[in-house]
């Protein structure tokens, strides 16, 4: 197996071949006066089984264009197979025609990388609908046993509630506990955050499901994109007298108001996957725990 990157999964991409024993072919990504890209893969890959790192970081459009092109040039420069390996897919969300005449974006470009690649892998997809938008070529692994294995040894003995944000992601949650508890965490409580939006990446209002007094809790999720919902769970569990609140996230989106949120929202660690590069800011973040996430990647390229 060989590894080509884009220009922002450079590291991650190093970190993914070492995981695997393989190397990284050099592949070359120039910019027209235009906008447009022209990628060419340099090194041998003639025979090979290549797997092709994309971000889904900002801009966004600029690096979905760049894996497509970049498993297109590996195709041409011999490759025998070719995966995409999108570890944040964007667009995820957007899997269902909300209203009628909405684009339902998750389809689309679904649609696209399945049609570009032998095999899609990402990392835990937003929902199932999205995953199914992939067909038989895409597969989604989850790194949540991994970052709950790293929040059991970074509170050793205490007793944890594993807290759904919302309940849409009360099953994400309830995996977590599951892992927690294989990780050795001998007690784990549950509860829930009901949320309320008036419109996109604001949240009304937010009510507690279930007690959390004196327990330290962990809000876990699949992302943190403006923090809005975190942030206003991470209130509600304070106010219920909660001993402590963490939170948990596979990918760290962060955009917008995020960052400066999390500053202000009293959290005690906030693990986060590097699925997604991390600006300055981000990084500025006391709370900050970053969790490498390629060798989940690596174990299901190996088969």
């Amino acid at each position: 197996m060989k590894i080509v990157a884009g220009q922002a999964m450079q590291a991650w991409a190093r970190d993914l071949a070492q995981a695997l024993g393989c190397g990284v072919v050099e592949a070359t990504v120039q910019r027209f006066a235009d906008g447009e890209l022209a990628v060419r893969v340099e090194g041998d890959v003639q025979g090979e089984t290549v797997a092709a790192i994309g971000c889904g970081a900002l801009p966004i459009h600029d690096h979905l264009m760049e894996i497509l092109l970049l498993g297109d040039a590996a195709k041409r420069q011999g490759a025998a197979k070719v995966c995409g390996v999108v570890p944040y897919l964007p667009y995820a969300r957007q899997d269902r025609e909300v209203l009628p005449g909405t684009a339902v974006s998750a389809a689309v470009v679904g649609g696209v990388l399945a049609a570009a690649f032998d095999e899609v892998l990402t990392m835990d997809i937003h929902s199932e609908a999205a995953l199914r938008f992939l067909g038989q070529r895409g597969k989604s692994v989850s790194a949540l046993p991994l970052l709950a294995r790293t929040v059991a040894e970074g509170m050793p003995d205490r007793p944890l509630c594993v807290v759904a944000p919302d309940a849409g992601s009360m099953a994400r949650a309830e995996a977590f506990a599951g892992a927690l508890r294989a990780a050795g965490v001998k007690e784990v409580a549950m509860a829930m955050v009901d949320k309320r939006r008036e419109r996109a990446n604001e949240v009304a209002s937010a009510t507690l499901v279930g007690e959390v007094g004196g327990q330290h809790c962990v809000l876990v999720d699949d992302m943190i994109d403006t923090a809005g919902t975190l942030c206003a769970a991470a209130d509600a569990l304070q106010a219920g007298k909660a001993a402590s609140v963490s939170a948990a996230a596979v990918h760290g989106v962060l955009s917008g108001p995020a960052v400066r949120r999390l500053m202000g929202a009293g959290f005690e660690r906030i693990w986060l996957g590097d699925t997604l590069p991390l600006g300055d800011e981000a990084k500025s973040l006391r709370a900050l725990r970053v969790v490498p996430v390629a060798g989940v990647v690596a174990k299901a390229l190996r088969g």
